[in-house]
C-alpha cells in the first residue's frame, strides 16, 4: 500500500518518527517537500535574533524519511485528485497513493507582491538574511502584524538590527484573542525595546516603499515585512475535497477528510470540524501522534484515534533579549524566566 506525505510540516516529522521507530510491513511510504530541510516555527524568532544558528531550528528531512524507510521527494505538488488517488508534482512525474496525508501550511493572507511574507518560513529566511545585511542606521523597517507572531519578530529583529534603524509595527489590534494583561505586557516589551507601535492601522495596500491604511496614512519604509493570519493553499479549493469557507480541509475528529475516507490533514491546512482553533504550531505538534496512529490504523484497517485538541495551551512569546512573556487562559507573565 502506497501512503503519501505532502508536505515536511511539524506533524509529518512525527510520522516519519514513528515509522522510524516503528516499522509497518508492507507500506511503502513517500514524502514530498518543497524544502529539505524544515524548519521548526517556534524557534524562528530565536534565529532572527541570532541566538540560534540555521542548523539548530530545522530538521533534515531526506536523512528523518531514509531513517523511516521512506522515499524523499524534493518536489512542489500543484495538483491533487481525490477522485483518480493521484498528485501532480511540479518536476516528477503524476504519484499514484492509496492513502495520502496533508500537511502542507498555509501561506499569510493578504500579502502582497512588494513585501517579504515570512510564510513560507524556507522562502523566508534568505530574504531575512538579505536584508538584514542591507539594512542601516536610518533606515525603516514596518512589520505588518500585531499577533504573536509578528510581535515577536518585530523583537527578535530589534535584537538583530543597527540601533539606528527604526522598527514599527502596524496592525489592526495587538496580540488579537489575548486577555489585555498579555496585551499590556506586550506593550510595555515594544515600548521598552524602542520599537513603535501603531495599532488601528488596517492596511489597504503595499508597495516596495510604504504602506497605506483604509484611512489612507501612508507610511514610508526601505522593508516591509509581512506576518498576518495564514490563507490555504489555493489548490485545495480545486481538489473536490471539502472545505471551510477559507479553502481549509474539512476534517473530522480522526484528522481524516469528511469527504473522501482516504485523505487525512493535519497542521495548518486543516480545519477540525467542532473543534476550530487558532492556527498555531501546537496543535501541528499536538496532532502528530494521533495522525502517525490513523494513518497505520487506516492501512491496516483498524478503528481510528479521536484527537481533541486543547481549549486552552501556553503561549511563549520571546521579546528578543532573551526574556519572554507567558501566556495561558487569564494568566500572564513576563521574565527571564519564561524564556529559558
Amino acid at each position: 500500500r502506497d501512503l503519501l506525505l505532502l508536505g515536511g510540516g511539524h506533524s509529518h516529522i512525527q510520522v516519519l518518527k514513528r515509522l522510524a521507530m516503528s516499522p509497518v510491513p508492507g507500506i511503502r511510504v513517500s514524502v514530498v517537500s518543497r524544502e529539505v530541510l524544515s524548519p521548526y516555527s517556534g524557534m524562528l524568532p530565536g534565529h532572527v535574533a541570532g541566538f540560534y544558528d540555521r542548523e539548530s531550528m530545522h530538521f533534515d528531512l531526506p536523512q528523518l524519511a531514509n531513517a523511516a524507510g521512506a522515499r524523499f521527494i524534493h518536489d512542489e505538488v500543484i495538483g491533487l485528485d481525490p477522485e483518480g488517488h493521484s498528485v501532480q508534482l511540479a518536476r516528477h512525474p503524476q504519484m499514484r497513493y492509496d492513502l495520502v496525508s496533508l500537511n502542507l501550511g498555509g501561506a499569510p493572507r493578504g500579502v502582497s507582491q512588494h513585501v517579504t511574507p515570512v510564510k513560507p518560513i524556507g522562502s523566508f529566511l534568505p530574504q531575512w538574511h538579505a536584508a538584514r545585511a542591507a539594512i542601516t542606521a536610518g533606515d525603516r523597517v514596518i512589520v505588518v502584524g500585531g499577533g504573536a507572531g509578528g510581535s515577536e519578530l518585530a523583537l527578535a529583529m530589534r535584537t538583530a538590527l543597527p540601533e539606528g534603524a527604526t522598527i514599527t509595527v502596524v496592525c489592526t489590534e495587538l496580540l488579537p484573542g489575548f486577555t489585555p494583561g498579555t496585551q499590556n505586557l506586550m506593550r510595555r516589551a515594544l515600548s521598552d525595546r524602542g520599537i513603535e507601535l501603531i495599532d488601528g492601522f488596517r492596511v489597504a495596500s503595499a508597495t516596495g516603499q510604504s504602506v497605506t491604511s483604509v484611512d489612507g496614512e501612508d507610511l514610508p519604509a526601505e522593508h516591509i515585512f509581512w506576518v498576518t493570519g495564514v490563507s490555504a493553499p489555493p489548490l485545495l479549493r480545486e481538489t473536490g475535497l471539502r472545505v471551510d469557507e477559507h479553502g481549509f480541509v474539512m476534517v473530522n475528529d480522526q484528522l481524516q477528510s469528511i469527504s473522501h475516507p482516504n485523505v487525512f490533514a493535519a497542521g495548518d491546512v486543516a480545519c477540525l470540524q467542532g473543534q476550530q482553533r487558532p492556527k498555531s504550531g501546537v496543535f501541528a505538534v499536538r496532532e502528530g501522534p494521533v495522525l502517525a496512529d490513523n494513518l497505520i490504523r487506516f492501512l491496516l484497517q483498524k478503528s481510528l484515534r479521536a484527537y481533541r485538541a486543547q481549549e486552552n495551551f501556553l503561549v511563549l512569546i520571546g521579546t528578543g533579549n532573551r526574556r519572554a512573556i507567558a501566556s495561558r487562559g487569564d494568566f500572564a507573565i513576563e521574565g527571564r524566566w519564561v524564556w529559558w
